[in-house]
């Protein structure tokens, strides 16, 4: 009997554990486009802890989207990728708990046209807190467009 409850304890302090680290977790969440404003798809966009050794990434869906999750608070670089359009600049952003970060790409469109080289044209990070947002569904596209306009 004592050694029941004790797997029994021992199961709970396990079960406890993992859910406190799952509460921890954050991650990057944005669109990819053309330096014309036009969504991207087909992007690699890679992030990179700055501490570790270890990278993640996602490839942009059929309307530039993209989502990487159930990264730990820190420091990141993320840069965005596809062939014949080039690389974006690397961006760094400190990631906090349970924060779900919104990072736009922009790479340059492949026939030579020059894009803007202001990095803050180039990757947008307007930071969204989940704890502020909970519950609700993320932003539409007419709401990112007006942020967009707001952002200029």
């Amino acid at each position: 009997m004592v050694r029941m409850s004790s797997l029994f304890a021992l199961v709970v302090a396990l079960s406890s554990s993992l859910a406190y680290g799952q509460l921890m977790l954050g991650g990057f969440h944005g669109v990819t486009r053309t330096d014309s404003g036009l969504p991207l798809p087909g992007v690699q966009v890679i992030v990179h802890p700055v501490d570790e050794n270890a990278e993640r990434s996602a490839v942009s869906n059929d309307h530039g989207t993209f989502q990487i999750e159930n990264l730990k608070p820190g420091r990141y670089q993320l840069r965005a990728s596809k062939e014949g359009f080039g690389s974006s600049p690397v961006t760094t952003v400190e990631l906090g708990a349970q924060q779900s970060f919104l990072v736009d790409m922009t790479l340059a469109a492949p026939n030579g046209s020059k894009g803007s080289t202001d990095p803050a044209r180039t990757a947008d990070t307007r930071g969204q807190l989940l704890t502020q947002n909970l519950g609700k569904e993320p932003l539409t596209e007419r709401e990112r467009q007006m942020l967009d306009r707001l952002n200029q």
